[in-house]
Parts: structure tokens; sequence; C-alpha cells
């Protein structure tokens, strides 16, 4: 390809692409890109092993007759509307919209194909059990919950918060069982991960209150805080009665956790004698293997010092009360957390359960049955009171089984209708159709790393929780002299160097092979801005988790820089690389089917097979590669169909 023509190339990419971010802004997003239709003659073929194990299951559960409930009510909804469902989408649009919204990823080409070729009437259901049951599944919703609780960065924290999380999720811990772990969760980080939600605010009791009411009650509390609310119910009584469940929490660390006065006083004074760069590091080593979550009787939430309304006194005890429904009695428990999270657990209040299928059927469908997801009022402003209550019925009945309710979800009519032609937004969306939305920062880095390695499921990076149980198995230092707590921390501070400098060489292995590209890891395995991945999730809008699911799909010219010519669509190009290497190996009538297969999941047109054809009998390697690149940045590639 001459340098003009090149030119010309890039050129036009830009355009079509810089176009395809922008329009939707400004009219709506325009109809799905046309592909071809799954064949009616079907081969023989039988669904993977893994997905007959899990099927039975499913045949026994609830799920066949839950989602055609659901379907029901859906088709009753439309039918008041005056509004007709979309048709079902193709085996190929099914494919790639189940694997990025269960695996967070796109799927392989032997998975695709494997699929495709399936001529089980049953494939969509025992494909839908198959990716439940994967290691992706685990990946990509530890995205969602991260989101949700802000599994940020915090202090002393080893890993074993987001550890915490991913085996919830792996063991399908019962989303009932989850919200009592976390809101009950005692003693050091270490040794119990679910401490992280409470040490995740530096021990800001108001805070943690103002989100636990947003993550599990759907109710805007924190505009309470400081004053009445100006344009709900609550009152600033409200909240401090609604955190004051929370006020007996203390979180320590460090220095205070010592038992004698004495020894604290010296290891203060053998600290003073070390460089400061070691004086910080003990301190910080202290305060990770320390920290910790108790319940002190003693301690309590008073009112601001300022509070300025007549229904309570200024700097006076703030006596616990729910915000809704039946007061539990607090002498049947041992503290007042757990009185809490047994009322807000109960079969009885259904909020905890509509709010969280709420927020499934969105992460789902694009596009929640009540939005705001976080802002439920007293007046219900769902779409159809009667489908979201539904929703929460199922979820309690099955007990709270979010991998089950999952699967009754994507089993549903709704969840297999085509993307629509016109617009959909919250103002006229009534589950006809699925609105056309692009790729999650994660979903697009996973499906980039899918395409750098066979294994992006099962790659991890320095595996935390070994250095988390060195620091656990350490003696306790509370009874210890301040010489012996010294020198056993430098001690484990010195194997911990070790075992991470180790893990950190194995890290630097998993960056692509002859460059200084990408580390190849899921998305789940890096903290939020801690550069592994050059800026492309940041700039793709991934969620700093400092607000509650503040992720954005909202596109930006970082974008478009960073998928023209950034590290990873680079590297993605490079003909050392698995992907172009598997191409370049391909025989000239079975490339078009590799390219499009791996890449977009679906077999090319006749038109793309020519084209195809063309520029790699034009261009060779290079056009091979500016072919990769233009698919890597069409809109087929970025958006879920």
């Amino acid at each position: 390809m001459n340098s003009r023509k090149a030119l010309f190339y890039l050129l036009y990419v830009i355009v079509i692409f810089s176009l395809s971010l922008w329009l939707p802004r400004i009219f709506g997003p325009s109809s799905p890109v046309p592909t071809v239709a799954n064949s009616a003659a079907k081969e023989a073929s039988a669904p993977a092993a893994k997905a007959k194990a899990v099927q039975s299951k499913r045949m026994q559960s609830v799920q066949p007759a839950a989602s055609r409930r659901i379907d029901e009510t859906v088709a009753g909804l439309l039918q008041r509307k005056g509004l007709t469902q979309e048709r079902l989408v193709t085996d190929q649009e099914f494919l790639r919209r189940l694997y990025l919204d269960l695996a967070g990823r796109i799927p392989t080409h032997d998975e695709a194909v494997a699929f495709l070729d399936d001529s089980s009437a049953d494939k969509r259901s025992a494909l839908i059990d198959t990716l439940l049951a994967s290691p992706a599944y685990v990946s990509h919703t530890y995205n969602f919950w991260a989101d949700l609780l802000r599994a940020a960065p915090i202090r002393g924290d080893a890993g074993n918060y987001p550890a915490w999380i991913k085996d919830s999720i792996e063991q399908n811990k019962p989303y009932d069982q989850m919200a009592r772990e976390l809101l009950t969760a005692e003693g050091r980080l270490l040794d119990d991960g679910a401490v992280g939600y409470w040490v995740r605010d530096g021990g800001r009791i108001l805070e943690t209150a103002a989100m636990t009411a947003q993550v599990f009650l759907g109710t805007q509390l924190q505009c309470a805080q400081c004053h009445d609310h100006k344009f709900d119910k609550w009152k600033q009584k409200d909240f401090y009665q609604f955190a004051a469940f929370f006020g007996e929490v203390d979180t320590r660390g460090g220095l205070n956790m010592l038992a004698d006065r004495n020894e604290r006083k010296k290891l203060r004074e053998l600290q003073e004698e070390l460089s400061p760069q070691e004086n910080a590091a003990i301190r910080r080593f202290l305060n990770e293997i320390t920290l910790n979550v108790h319940t002190a009787e003693r301690k309590s939430l008073r009112y601001p010092k300022d509070y300025a309304y007549a229904n309570a006194k200024p700097n006076s005890k703030a006596v616990p009360e729910v915000i809704f429904g039946t007061m539990p009695l607090l002498s049947q428990y041992d503290n007042h957390r757990e009185a809490f999270a047994a009322w807000l657990t109960d079969r009885n209040n259904p909020r905890f359960a509509t709010v969280m299928a709420n927020r499934i059927w969105k992460r789902l469908m694009g596009i929640a049955i009540h939005e705001p997801i976080d802002d439920f009022k007293d007046k219900s402003e769902a779409i159809d009171d009667a489908l979201l209550a539904q929703l929460g019925r199922d979820f309690t009945t099955i007990g709270y089984d979010m991998r089950e309710f999952t699967r009754i979800l994507c089993n549903t009519r709704a969840y297999q209708s085509a993307v629509s032609a016109s617009a959909i937004t919250p103002r006229n969306y009534y589950a006809q159709a699925r609105p056309l939305r692009r790729m999650r920062a994660e979903q697009l880095w996973d499906s980039c790393m899918t395409l750098l390695s066979d294994d992006v499921d099962e790659r991890k990076l320095a595996n935390r929780r070994q250095g988390a149980e060195m620091m656990a198995a350490m003696p306790d230092l509370s009874e210890m002299s301040a010489e012996k707590i010294l020198e056993s921390v430098r001690d484990t501070m010195k194997a911990k160097r070790s075992m991470m400098m180790e893990a950190n060489r194995t890290m630097r292995k998993r960056r692509t092979k002859g460059n200084n590209g990408p580390f190849v890891a899921r998305a789940s395995e890096m903290r939020p801005g801690g550069g592994r991945d050059d800026g492309f999730l940041q700039a793709f809008g991934q969620s700093e988790r400092e607000v509650i699911n503040g992720s954005s799909i909202e596109p930006s010219i970082p974008q478009v820089l960073a998928l023209m010519n950034g590290k990873l669509s680079s590297t993605l190009t490079q003909a050392k690389m698995p992907l172009m290497k598997t191409l370049l190996a391909c025989s000239s009538s079975e490339l078009a089917d590799r390219l499009f297969v791996t890449l977009l999941s679906r077999r090319p047109t006749a038109d793309e097979r020519k084209l195809v054809r063309t520029e790699y009998a034009n261009g060779g390697r290079e056009g091979l590669q500016n072919l990769v690149w233009a698919i890597l940045n069409s809109r087929e590639f970025l958006f879920i169909q």
C-alpha cells in the first residue's frame, strides 16, 4: 500500500469512527450493523459436557417457568402501550451478546465456531449454563460488584477485600448472605476480607451509612446528612437514626492495637532511631497487619453540635431507627449491626430484593425497569410496577441466587430481542428491544486480551493473597515486647518483599513478548489507575470506584486516539502476535472466515469475503494488518447488538 493510499485509508477510518461515536449522541443510535442470519439448516452437534452437567440442575429449577412469566408480563405491558417486540436475535448476535454480558469478553474463534455449528435446539440455554459456570463469569461479575461497593485500593488492604468479593461470586453466595457478612464483619482485614466494607471509608461511619442505603435500598439519604432533604421526604434526623445502627463500629490499627502502653511508647522510640524511609515502611506495615473492625458497645453516634432542628437536641445520642418497615427489637441481637442486617434481608422487606433485581436487569438489558437505579421513592417511577414486583418476588423465591436469576433473565424473550432501529432511552423503554450500547471499558480490554491469549481467563497477576496469608500468620503482637515486635515486622517485611519481587518477575513475563506491550491479564486482575493498562481502561470510562457505579460509556477523543494508535491496538496488529500469526497462516479461502469469526463472532458476507481477498492480494501482510486495525476501530466491534 503506497503512502498516499495509506493516508487516505487512515483518514477514511478516522472520519467513519468519529461519526460512529458522536452521531448516536445527536440523533440516537442507528440501526444495528447488518449481519448474516444463522442458517436454518442445522448440523448435528452436542453441547459441551460442562453445559450438560449443569443443565440437569437448570431443568429442575424454577427457571423455565420464571422466564415464561416475565415474558408474559412484558407482552401484556407492550400490548397496553401499543408496541411490538423486536425480532429475536440471530445465533451470531446472541453468541456475541451473551459472551460480553456474562463472560465480559468476545468469544474465541473456537468458542464461536462450536456454538454456530451446533444444531441442538437448546444450545442457547446450554451456552448460558456454560458461561455462568465459567471463571470468565466470576471475573466479569467482579467488575460489577467492585463498582457497586467502590472496591478501590484502601489502606491496610493486602487484596483481601477484592479476594472476598471474587470468592463470594465463585461460591455463588446468596445475595442476602453477602449483605449480612459485609454488614456484620468484624476482626482483622487480613483474616476476613468483608471487613473491607467498613475500612473502605477510613472509619467514616456517616459515609458508609449513606453508601449502605444507596447500595442495598436504592435510596439517596446522603443529602439529608447535613440538612433536611430539599426534594425528598428524608429529614436529617432520619439520616442520623439510620446511621446510628453503625455507631458502635470502631476501626483501629497500628500502634493503638498494642495492649501495653509502655511497649507502645518504647516502639515509637525505637522507630525514631530508624531512617525516615524505614520508619514510614514499618508504620504502613504495622497498620496493614493490625487494621481491624470491632463493636465498641460504649461508642455511639451523636447528632451534630450545630444540629438546627427541634426534633432532636444538638450533640445528643442518635437512637437507631429504620427508614421504613418494622423496627427490629435491638435486645434480640448481639449488636446494632446484626439487628440492621436482619431487618434489611428479611423477606418482608421487598425493597432489598427489588433493588438488586433491578440492577441485574439493567446490567443485562441495558436499561432498568426503574430508573435511576439508586433513587427509589415512595412514588414509583418504574415502567411497570407489576414487572418490577415480579422480578423482586422471583429473586426472593430462588433464595437470592444471583446466578440463577441471571439464568432466568438470559432465557427470556426480552433478553434475546434484537437491538431497536430507533433510539431507546429510559423515557421510551418498555422492554420492547435492547438499546444499542458500547462495550464497557473492561469488556473492551478483556476482549482485546482474548485476542492476545487463549488462556486469559486463567491468567492472574501477582498473587496478593500469598502476601496476606504470610502477614496473617505473624504471631500476635499485642503481648510482645517492642524489640520483638520490630524484629518480627522486619523479618516478615523482608520475606514479603522477596515474594513480591518474584511475583513482579512473573508479571513482567505477562507483557506481550518482544515489546513493551500491555500486561496480558483481565481488568479484574488490575487495580483501577494502576498503570498496567497504560491508561486504556480509564480512557474508556472505567470507574475510579470513588462513587457507586461511577463508570461511563460516553465517547471521547482519547478513546479514538487509544484505538487508532495506542499501544494495545498497535500490539494486536503486530505480525508476531498470536492474532496475526494465526491469520497469516490461513489459506486464502479460510482467511475471511477466520478474521470475521475471531473479531466479530460472525461469518462474513460475500462482499466482505471479496474485500478481504482484494486487500490481502494487493497489500499482503500490511493489507491484512490494515483490515484488522479497521475492524478493531469499527462500530460493530465496539458496540453490543
